[in-house]
């Protein structure tokens, strides 16, 4: 596992500043908020009933116009007022779960780690590259870069010269299935994303990608369900500024004071997939684990065990499991068959 940490000090206060553009949040209820500055969510809308289908994603065209990614790999465009949607599109590669707008007819999203453009006009899809990596759910535009959170860090995917850059790391493994960036003008390297995806009272990121300064922005909307993608007014701007090369950091050899601390308490679980009982190895002492679903739903809290969990009354299907030993957590995904 690799041993990652926060690039800088976090800076923590509540914002009374304003922003260029409207940031708006997709969460698992199905339901549109708008960000404000000071980490509340204003609600606007509920989406229409999807059947059997959730909104992964959104994202804003130059004209205002709101489409979403569904769980079932199709793209729909919603009205703003009412919550209807209207379906424009369901052949979509197998994982595609993220959304950003490029400009009035096309949208890019990511799909395992590949990168494609959707042409609304056309409904036609056409690969951009292969670019190694996957996200765990949401993508943006600054600087012609594709911005995407991993598991474990930042990336950065420049659409002119190919080139994949490493631009922040998360202190440990952690899910950020939102992101945006915060456009004013070509200059700007901002983005914005929930601390960590699976709080209830999400705090937000606001992390500077040329310089790693982030600021911790205290949310105060609570709510059972989690944020799932974000999206801004202004998110397609950023496609039309000069290309610019972020510097690639190398996330194994920043050292820092908490890195040897992880390294000691290294947690691994096995086997994944697993049918009934996971093996838990790492800890001189008990572990705690919190349970969540694909979509960020808390399933259990704080069980305690020792060695293993038993699983065996979970569905079928992927979880996350947090797990915490002796100060230290870490996040796994496992499968459930």
């Amino acid at each position: 596992m690799k041993n990652l940490i926060l690039l800088t000090s976090l800076i923590v206060f509540s914002l009374s500043e304003t922003y260029s553009q409207d940031i708006f949040i997709v969460k698992t209820d199905d339901k549109i908020y708008k960000f404000l500055p000071n980490g509340n969510l204003a609600y606007i809308v509920t989406i229409a009933p999807l059947a059997s289908e959730s909104l992964t994603d959104i994202a804003i065209s130059p004209s205002n116009k709101l489409y979403g990614m569904t769980t079932q790999q199709g793209i729909v465009e919603i009205d703003w007022q009412t919550g209807e949607y209207e379906t424009i599109s369901t052949n979509l590669h197998f994982n595609a779960k993220s959304l950003v707008c490029a400009n009035e007819n096309e949208l890019f999203y990511l799909s395992s780690s590949s990168l494609y453009s959707y042409n609304i006009t056309l409904d036609s899809i056409s690969l951009i590259a292969e670019i190694g990596y996957s996200t765990p759910g949401d993508i943006c535009i600054l600087k012609r870069n594709i911005i995407f959170p991993t598991l474990y860090d930042i990336k950065a995917y420049n659409m002119d010269t190919g080139n994949l850059s490493t631009l922040y790391c998360f202190p440990d493994v952690q899910v950020h299935w939102g992101i945006s960036s915060m456009y004013a003008d070509c200059d700007s390297s901002i983005v914005l994303l929930p601390s960590f995806s699976t709080a209830l009272t999400p705090d937000f990121l606001k992390i500077d990608l040329n310089t790693g300064i982030s600021t911790l922005i205290e949310g105060g909307s609570t709510s059972t369900f989690q944020i799932w993608g974000m999206a801004t007014s202004e998110e397609f701007a950023g496609i039309e500024c000069e290309s610019f090369e972020f510097i690639d950091l190398d996330c194994d050899e920043i050292v820092s004071t908490t890195s040897s601390t992880y390294e000691q308490n290294e947690i691994t679980i096995y086997p994944n997939p697993v049918n009934q009982f996971l093996q838990v190895k790492g800890c001189n002492s008990l572990y705690k684990v919190d349970i969540y679903d694909s979509k960020g739903m808390l399933l259990e809290k704080d069980l305690e065990i020792r060695n293993e969990i038993n699983i065996s009354k979970l569905n079928d299907g992927i979880y996350f499991l947090s797990i915490a030993c002796e100060g230290v957590k870490s996040l796994h995904k496992i499968i459930k068959h």
